[in-house]
């Protein structure tokens, strides 16, 4: 046993011959034969076992047999008829181990084994014995004998061949034995010529058979088909059931036919619908036809009044220039006016002032000359001092609470900035890593540039690629993979233009719509942009004057090629691409809309190299691109692609830096600012409350001084600022008549300005009212251009709609043509033809009328059949079974002659075969058979004699001039030494891995007993180096070198007392 290592854990392994299969590693034997407890180790290859008789040599190798399942009669060893006599007696049971080797490339199922299998045996006294094979890891694979048998076949070991095992008694047997029939037996097993002769002897018996059914088979035709005939005269009878029959066939056939009918009228039906249809679609057509006329001649009208209008506006600006012009002079006419007024009013109001101020002074000098004299008290002056500190107070109040507003106000521009340079750079960052997407898509476009178009686009392609005949006809798209860019520089331009149509797919039927929009969901599209066009249409044919001039304009579908007219019709109707220009100069688009000269000369919209300009009601639109950092998927060079969006990352990069920066930067300012108004408003709250206390200062002191009389002033001093006032008013008596002047001149100035505005307005006012009255003419004809836009559009629609449907019913009316062919065609198979049908009866009745027919026929079949003994059923099914009998007897006499040739032909082979191997057999072993009695000095030769089967021994000794041919006449020596040399003869004819021998020097002398040993030995070493053997003897083996590495001699003990 050994140890492996499995999960972890150590398990305990069975041994095994390195590279060696077949091989027996151990045999153990309990409570067997003589043994209670014996455990034999075996050499892969020579083994020799050896000790006194009794001692148990010989069950060694009876238990080997038995283990691998060697009969009762080759093991011979018990005394009585079962193995169960070989349980040691005082036991009930018996247990036989074999180990065997399983290394190597010739291994029996080294995946179920492993490199050890395990044969063990347990014989039981008083119930069945039981089988186990196990692993090398001790686990049961198999208690069957077919597995033993397999295990046994695989290894070509058959214990049951006298060669492979030589027992004792067998040697015994042919040792003493001079009977020429048994020897003969004996070779034809050991040789496995018995097996063949067996086999042959069973294809003889197979072809016996094989012709003895035969026979019974021609026996009993004659009587089935005298049986059949008799089944047909009693059906001949069945005349009026069989009118029946015939009838109810027939209605049968009715009935199938009328299917067919109704589905001709359904045919017919739709046929009328189509040419109502296409009726419909013709009186579209000639409708359409006709409304464009109308929009023709309205687009013509509409064009003329644009002309005019724009007339009319360019003069009109003209005069809003001019109007400009005057209405500035007349606004500064009026602002000098009203600053001559000012100045008029403000001396006159000075002049009043002055007057009061000097009527006040010359009261206050005859006033003051009048009072009491005195001088000012403590008090004024203290009051004085309180206002003062108040005033200071709240002008510092008011100062530190403008500070406060603007902190306030700065906080929330710094604020409102930060949140700015944070949106931005969050915004920028997202545009990289879009960009970054689209790199990424840019660069699987190496393998698959369907990946432009959505990252399971490829995928829903190949799977319309494979399930294409699903579709009335193959869907076409994406858009985009379907038109060529002629010039790479419109790329950008182009793709805008084409919007989300360029990923847009196109179905011929609303069949084909659903169809589609169910595959794309099973291929994880969601929301596929599918469009519903006329695929059998030709292109448009678009007039000249209804698109742009091309030596004047460059237009979207003139930079395109497109594989298919369904594409350009696609465009044209969803992207107007015929009437979409392409221009490098945004001012100059924007001119032509402004003029309205891009309505004259069909310019729907302009697109330059990142702007759109179009009109939008009367206002023109200019608009930048939404995505100009993407991938184009109508690119022609991924790579170059990349780099310019590589770049646009290092830009974005650069930029999200600087607004991160600027963020930084905001986030400080609001830091500092809010700090600065907090001490701010600390400061304010402490200046609120110096203002509190000034305010209750002053009024306490007011009310301390509201006693104190006002003090008496200087009459000099007051008589001086009355002399000044006088001198100060003269100035503006002067000034003031100069202001009037001016005035004067102002007014006139201003009245002329007045007149010429009101002119221009006038002028503008007329111009305005004729373009007004233009404009509501071109509204109304926009208007009505736009409902006959809207009557081409439903008149498109029911002209594309009514052909559709009238090409759903023509591919029904095929549908149901080629329904009703194919079940004309089953009927006529499985019933009559149609003519025959119609001759039966009328086919147009309906289904209902010919089922009930049906039933009434079947009804009178079965009254009918109630007269006869047997149902015509009955009677027509067992002449249907005695066909099929007579028949297959037919057929299977017929097979049976050939089988019987084929038997006979093999039989005469097989015997050939067997007669050439018996004579190579016979003449291999005689030549083998004297080649080793000449190792004696003695000539040997075998005689088989197949037909008495009977075999004789020829001995001729060098000293001796007769041959001996009974081994009796022998010694004991020359008996064992010949059966010796026979078996060996006979061992090269076996493939068994394993040779066992017991008792094979019985009766030898110590020569002869030499003799064989070295011959044993030369056979095991240079004839079969490959096989093991095991050799029993219970007599002296010195002359076995048992140092040899080949070599293991074990000696076993007594088993029980001599």
């Amino acid at each position: 046993m050994g140890e492996t290592k499995a999960d972890g854990k150590r398990v305990k392994t069975f041994a095994h011959f390195p590279g060696i299969a077949g091989a027996f590693v151990r045999v153990t034997m309990h409570n067997f034969m003589c043994h209670s407890n014996c455990e034999v180790e075996l050499g892969p290859r020579i083994n020799y076992i050896t000790g006194e008789n009794g001692s148990g040599k010989s069950a060694i190798l009876t238990a080997l047999s038995v283990a691998l399942g060697a009969k009762m009669r080759s093991v011979g060893r018990s005394s009585s008829k079962s193995f169960n006599g070989m349980i040691k007696s005082g036991s009930t049971q018996a247990k036989i181990t074999v180990v065997i080797s399983n290394d190597g490339p010739d291994a029996f199922k080294p995946e179920s084994y492993g490199k050890a299998i395990v044969v063990e045996k347990t014989l039981n006294g008083a119930g069945a014995n039981v089988l186990r094979l196990k692993s090398a890891r001790g686990d049961i694979v198999g208690t069957k004998m077919e597995e033993l048998h397999k295990l046994t076949d695989h290894f070509c070991v058959d214990v049951d061949n006298p060669i492979t095992v030589m027992t004792q008694d067998m040697a015994k047997k042919f040792l003493h034995s001079g009977d020429d029939t048994k020897k003969y037996q004996f070779f034809v097993q050991a040789t496995l010529l018995e097996s063949l002769q067996q086999q042959q002897t069973m294809a003889k018996n197979n072809l016996k058979d094989a012709r003895e059914t035969l026979q019974e088979h021609l026996e009993s035709i004659p009587r089935v088909r005298s049986e059949v005939e008799e089944l047909e005269h009693e059906l001949n009878t069945f005349e009026r059931i069989r009118e029946l029959r015939e009838k109810a066939t027939n209605i049968t056939a009715r009935i199938a036919w009328s299917k067919v009918y109704d589905k001709e009228m359904e045919i017919k039906e739709t046929e009328d619908k189509v040419k109502k249809n296409q009726a419909l679609v013709r009186e579209a057509t000639e409708k359409l036809a006709e409304i464009e006329q109308q929009k023709e001649a309205s687009s013509g009208e509409n064009e003329a009044l644009a002309a005019e209008y724009a007339e009319f506006e360019k003069q009109l600006q003209d005069l809003q220039k001019q109007r400009h012009q005057v209405e500035m002079d007349y606004r500064e006419a009026g602002r000098r006016l009203q600053s001559a007024d000012t100045d008029k009013l403000t001396e006159e109001t000075s002049l009043k002032k002055l007057t009061k101020k000097i009527s006040d002074v010359e009261s206050k000098i005859q006033r003051t000359l009048d009072a009491q004299r005195g001088e000012r008290t403590e008090t004024d002056r203290r009051l004085q001092v309180l206002n003062d500190t108040l005033i200071a107070a709240k002008q510092a109040v008011t100062q530190c609470n403008g500070d406060i507003e603007g902190y306030k106000h700065a906080l929330d521009e710094k604020e409102r900035a930060q949140r700015n340079f944070f949106g931005m750079k969050k915004s920028t960052e997202n545009d990289i890593n879009e960009i970054r997407k689209q790199v990424s898509t840019l660069k699987q476009t190496s393998t698959n540039r369907l990946v432009l178009y959505g990252q399971h686009i490829p995928r829903l392609c190949d799977a319309l690629q494979q399930r294409q005949g699903e579709f009335s006809l193959p869907p076409i798209g994406p858009i985009g993979a379907h038109v060529t860019l002629k010039d790479q520089k419109w790329i950008a331009p182009v793709e805008e233009s084409l919007g989300a149509g360029i990923g847009t797919f196109l179905v011929a039927s609303s069949h084909d719509m659903d169809k589609l929009r169910k595959l794309s969901r099973e291929c994880g599209v969601n929301n596929l942009s599918i469009a519903l066009v006329n695929f059998n249409r030709g292109r448009y044919e678009i007039p000249a004057e209804r698109v742009p001039n091309k030596d004047e304009f460059t237009t979207v579908a003139s930079v395109l090629d497109f594989k298919h007219d369904a594409v350009f019709n696609f465009l044209v109707d969803s992207a107007a691409i015929e009437r979409t220009v392409l221009m490098t100069d945004e001012n100059a688009a924007q001119s032509m809309f402004r003029s309205g000269a891009a309505r004259a000369k069909q310019v729907a919209n302009v697109f330059t190299q990142n702007r759109k300009v179009f009109m939008s009601g009367k206002t023109v639109r200019n608009e930048a691109f939404r995505n100009m950092d993407r991938a184009r998927r109508l690119g022609a060079d991924p790579k170059a692609q990349i780099v310019e969006l590589q770049k646009a990352i290092t830009q974005k990069q650069a930029t999200a830096r600087e607004y991160s920066n600027d963020e930084v930067s905001a986030m400080k300012a609001v830091k500092e600012i809010r700090d600065m108004l907090k001490k701010k408003e600390a400061e304010y709250s402490k200046l609120e409350q110096k203002v509190l206390a000034a305010t209750n200062q002053l009024q306490q002191a007011k009310l301390e001084a509201e006693d104190t009389n006002d003090t008496g002033v200087d009459v000099s001093t007051l008589q001086e600022e009355l002399d000044n006032l006088n001198a100060e008013a003269s100035k503006h008596r002067t000034a003031l008549s100069e202001a009037e002047t001016n005035y004067t001149r102002m007014k006139e100035t201003y009245d002329v300005a007045k007149s010429a505005v009101d002119e221009t307005v006038s002028l503008a006012d007329a111009y305005k009212s004729k373009a007004q009255h233009h404009a509501k003419k071109m509204q109304t004809l926009e208007a009505k251009l736009q409902k006959v836009d809207k009557l081409i559009a439903t008149c498109k629609k029911d002209i594309e709609c009514g052909t559709l449907v009238v090409q759903h019913d023509e591919e029904q009316i095929k549908l149901l043509t080629v329904t009703c062919e194919e079940m004309a065609d089953r009927f006529t198979k499985n019933f009559c033809d149609r003519e025959i049908a119609e001759e039966a009866g009328d086919i147009t009745m309906g289904e209902e009328a010919l089922l009930r027919m049906l039933e009434s026929t079947k009804t009178i079949m079965k009254k009918e059949e109630s007269r006869h003994k047997r149902p015509y059923e009955e009677v027509s099914d067992e002449l249907s079974e005695k066909r099929r009998k007579l028949m297959k007897l037919e057929r299977g006499t017929e097979t049976s002659e050939k089988i019987i040739n084929k038997l006979r032909k093999g039989l005469k082979k097989r015997k050939a075969a067997v007669q050439e191997k018996a004579t190579e057999t016979a003449k291999n072993v005689s030549h083998r058979f004297n080649w080793h009695m000449q190792r004696k000095g003695h000539a040997g030769q075998i005689n088989v004699d197949y037909s008495t089967m009977k075999l004789t021994i020829k001995v001729t000794d060098s000293a001796k001039t007769k041959a001996i041919t009974d081994t009796r006449a022998m010694s004991g020596g020359e008996r064992s030494y010949s059966t010796l040399a026979f078996n060996l003869a006979l061992g090269d004819e076996s493939d068994s891995p394993f040779r066992a021998m017991d008792e094979f020097d019985v009766f030898m002398d110590a020569v002869n007993r030499r003799i064989s040993i070295e011959t044993l030995l030369d056979f095991a070493r240079n004839t079969h180096f490959d096989k093991q053997f095991l050799f029993i003897t219970p007599q002296d083996i010195s002359a076995v070198d048992a140092q040899a590495d080949d070599i293991k001699i074990q000696r076993m003990r007594a088993a029980r007392p001599a």
